[in-house]
């Protein structure tokens, strides 16, 4: 080093030439650097190699294509001498320095400074140490190519700094403040990949600065630093190799999805456990025979370390599906990331290992193989600095390990894959089985449907036939029952007057009549009184029906089905009389006995009754016959009976509702004649009770003559 100062010409302190032509620094700058983001990252090196605690980078874009870069660091600085010996003497290994006592030195050519004069042909370096402060300029515009550029010192410059403030706060350090710098062509994404590419460009576990970076893109915006930090999606990955000490295979979810989101539960269900690689199984380490800078070949110690993951998916619903931070963390394409030394070595080392398996793009990660810059040995990287020769055998050995470690995190996600879509595949070919079954139990259904209509039609074909054959034997028989609507000969005026007057005092009879079982309840044991009752509601409803009827007020006994005269009656008479009850009433079974027209009508106008003031609203009649008798049931969907009421004593004359329970529903008269009119005399049977959901049925029994 010392000869190389000696035949330079220092002849004042105010110039320090560089030992490299303008054209030979010129040709070095451009092979160097491929944007201006790497170019940035290199001089950042420059302040992680001073031992800066911190070290911040400032981007004034507000005019892009005369932008402002400033980066500075709290470092030790560099003092006149360190200028002359250490700055401007282009290709010195920094590594050999008295400063590189740790052997955590990043550079080794000492060509990084370069990377000032790839972004602008002239800047502005202001550095401080404890002892001195000094200001430099070096400007390339209109120099000639054969001319050796110069490190010009400066006075009163700190004005022209937009991070003064902050640079005035370092008591120490080194600032290069570069002017003109074009930036015409950075976009946003390319700003947020600034911070990406700064937290790429390092290995925070093997330097010990803090990196703050801050963007000024609008006239308003202040000055604000922040620090940038590494973060990786790991939530999002299915797979990981882990050798790197940190554990970052713990940050891996114990399952991951595979597929998009889609509202179905069975599907949103299927995910996969996560894989680590045993490390046992991947000869990561070993001894490699290397011809050392003396030409002597000895054994190297190599060892690949950190780590190497696969995402579980490209798809970005799916990735933020793992990972709810996975937007906020991820601003550049996943890459395997190759570190020497701390220092990013390689973008992608995805392009060496050559794969073209269609997952080998789900694959990050982070790994260390310091032997390709050991000291020992020639320098591996090509020219440009931003590759390897592909025949060196440590770049051979490297992608040898990373290959079989690559393959095996394809495989693994691979085979996720396929088994999270087999169960999808399955799903899916379920509901079309279902659907299928579904489809052929309508079409069966349908058919059966068809075939019952078809029978059905037969049946009430048949059975219409037979209705009709029944109608036209009942007519014959309805001629009998004296009960046919037809004009009377006698004066409708004179009729209804007397009429009237026969119901009045019928009326009377019966008001008397229960008057009397209130007062008397011992009357209500003689058979005179209930004779009297019976013989009242007689003439009540012979009178009320007599213009409708065609039978006199006598007694009389005719023989003939005594459904279809329920039928009859119910549907002319019944319906006419109480208008806030629908009745429905069967088809007659041809049930042919002897009975009084008279009795059997006061037993309906009992039933209807009882049901209007239980406040029905429907009453349905029903016949059945069943083995020697005949079944009729009045069922009616008014109140029930309260609970504790005894149904047997309900027949009994005076007995009503109100005895025992106070709640008055009849006069305890209507189910009396009932029993007595229609059973006992027909010699049948009798009896009431509630119905399931709502309302009474009374049902009655007659046997066969």
């Amino acid at each position: 080093m010392s000869e190389n100062i000696d035949i330079r010409e220092i002849t004042t302190e105010e110039k320090i030439p560089f030992n490299f032509t303008y054209y030979a620094m010129k040709l070095l700058g451009r092979n160097l650097y491929s944007n201006p983001w790497t170019a940035i990252s290199e001089i950042v090196a420059n302040g992680i190699d001073a031992k800066a605690p911190e070290i911040c980078v400032l981007v004034d874009m507000r005019n892009k294509d005369q932008s402002i870069i400033e980066i500075f660091d709290n470092g030790y600085g560099m003092s006149y001498k360190d200028l002359c010996e250490k700055y401007t003497l282009i290709g010195r290994n920094k590594r050999n320095s008295i400063d590189n006592i740790s052997g955590k030195t990043l550079g080794r050519k000492g060509i990084g400074k370069l990377a000032a004069l790839y972004l602008s042909p002239k800047y502005y370096l202001f550095t401080k140490t404890k002892d001195e402060i000094s200001s430099w300029v070096v400007n390339t515009v209109g120099i000639n190519e054969s001319e050796i550029p110069t490190l010009n010192r400066i006075a009163n410059a700190e004005e022209i700094l937009v991070a003064k403030q902050q640079w005035e706060s370092c008591e120490t350090g080194t600032l290069i403040h570069l002017t003109n710098v074009d930036l015409t062509n950075i976009g946003k994404e390319r700003i947020k990949s600034l911070y990406a590419i700064l937290t790429d460009y390092y290995l925070p576990s093997l330097i010990d600065s803090k990196i703050k970076v801050c963007v000024l893109s609008s006239e308003n915006e202040k000055i604000d630093f922040q620090e940038i930090e590494k973060k990786i999606s790991f939530k999002s990955l299915s797979a990981i190799f882990d050798n790197s000490g940190k554990n970052y295979s713990e940050k891996l979810p114990e399952y991951t999805y595979l597929l998009n989101k889609s509202g179905i539960s069975e599907l949103d269900s299927i995910k996969e456990k996560t894989t680590v690689l045993d490390i046992a199984k991947y000869p990561i380490s070993g001894v490699l025979p290397m011809v050392d800078l003396n030409g002597d070949i000895i054994e190297a110690e190599y060892a690949l370390t950190g780590w190497i993951g696969i995402h579980s998916s490209l798809d970005k619903d799916i990735l933020e599906r793992n990972d709810l931070n996975y937007k906020k963390i991820q601003n550049h394409p996943n890459a395997l990331r190759l570190y020497v030394r701390g220092k990013l070595a390689v973008g992608n080392l995805m392009n060496y290992v050559g794969s073209t398996q269609a997952l080998s793009n789900y694959i990050e990660g982070e790994i260390s193989f310091d032997i390709l810059d050991d000291d020992r040995f020639e320098d591996a990287s090509t020219s440009n600095r931003e590759g390897y020769s592909l025949s060196d055998p440590r770049v051979i050995k490297l992608i040898d390990i990373v290959k079989k470690i690559v393959t095996s995190l394809i495989s693994e996600r691979a085979f996720m894959g396929k088994h999270s879509n087999s169960l999808r595949d399955a799903y899916f070919k379920k509901l079309e089985e279902e659907e299928k079954r579904r489809r052929e139990e309508e079409e069966r259904k349908r058919q059966l449907a068809e075939s019952e209509r078809i029978k059905a039609e037969q049946i009430a074909e048949e059975e219409k036939q037979k209705r009709i054959q029944s109608e036209e034997e009942r007519d014959a028989t309805k001629k009998q029952f004296y009960f046919l609507e037809q004009q009377l000969t006698e004066d409708d005026k004179t009729r209804a007057y007397n009429t009237h007057v026969i119901k009045n005092n019928a009326n009377n009879i019966h008001d008397n009549l229960v008057l009397l079982l209130e007062e008397h309840p011992e009357c209500k044991t003689y058979d005179e009184i209930k004779a009297i009752s019976i013989s009242d509601q007689k003439i009540l409803t012979a009178v009320k029906y007599y213009n409708k009827v065609n039978y006199g007020l006598e007694n009389k006994v005719i023989t003939g089905d005594i459904s279809s005269f329920i039928q009859q009656y119910v549907r002319e008479v019944i319906l006419s009389e109480y208008l806030t009850i629908h009745p429905v009433v069967d088809d007659p079974i041809n049930w042919v006995c002897a009975f009084s027209p008279q009795d059997l009508t006061v037993s309906l106008e009992n039933i209807f009754s009882n049901a209007n003031k239980a406040g029905a609203n429907s009453v349905k009649v029903s016949f059945l016959k069943e083995n020697d008798y005949l079944i009729i049931q009045f069922s009616n969907n008014g109140k029930k009976l309260p609970e504790n009421c005894n149904s047997e004593q309900l027949f009994e004359f005076g007995y009503s509702t109100s005895t025992s329970t106070g709640i008055a529903i009849g006069t305890g008269i209507g189910l009396f004649q009932i029993k007595e009119l229609f059973v006992d005399d027909l010699g049948g049977a009798v009896r009431i009770f509630n119905n399931e959901n709502e309302g009474v049925t009374l049902e009655i029994k007659l046997y066969e003559a």
